[in-house]
């Protein structure tokens, strides 16, 4: 029952993650471990071969489950999308990032599932993530005194840009 639950992850998943969505232990993820049905790599990250994962979902739609846990995967990885500011909106980015492929799911699901209460919060952090993935910083310098021809019309027209300490000149 448990190996059909994890079916639902994509791209592997963390301990955590399993003990949420699917009510596992860690005590039956390193039985499934012994058996071959799941490898662990350095990272920690549980990882199932995609025919296995195919046959266990086939396995969880018989038994009528796969809604339910499709349900709490979407909701296990969308709803810490919500926070917009500070520790909530970093943990959501870092989140997308390392957990790119259940999101995606999760997305499917809420949207075919027509869960609005939980796609309506992710959208703006979902935009940030995958429309604009960049942070901008800036620095502005105000020299002490003028300096000559500091406003005078530029003699070479073009863009010149650094970028991690390397030019980039239209």
């Amino acid at each position: 029952q448990l190996f059909g639950q994890l079916s639902i992850f994509r791209g592997g998943f963390t301990v955590p993650a399993a003990v949420a969505i699917a009510r596992a232990t860690p005590a039956l993820l390193a039985n499934l471990l012994a058996k071959s049905l799941l490898q662990r790599s350095a990272d920690g990250r549980y990882t199932c071969h995609e025919v296995l994962r195919q046959y266990s979902a086939e396995i969880l739609a018989q038994r009528g489950e796969q809604a339910a846990a499709a349900t709490a995967h979407a909701t296990h990885y969308l709803r810490p999308l919500a926070g917009q500011e500070g520790e909530a909106l970093e943990a959501g980015l870092a989140l997308i990032r390392t957990e790119t492929d259940n999101v995606r799911q999760a997305w499917r699901t809420a949207t075919e599932q027509h869960k609005a209460a939980l796609l309506e919060p992710a959208i703006t952090r979902l935009h940030l993530a995958v429309d604009a993935p960049y942070q901008m910083y800036s620095l502005l310098y105000v020299p002490a005194q003028p300096e000559k021809g500091f406003f005078a019309l530029r003699k070479q027209d073009g863009l010149k840009l650094y970028a991690r300490k390397v030019l980039i000149q239209e």
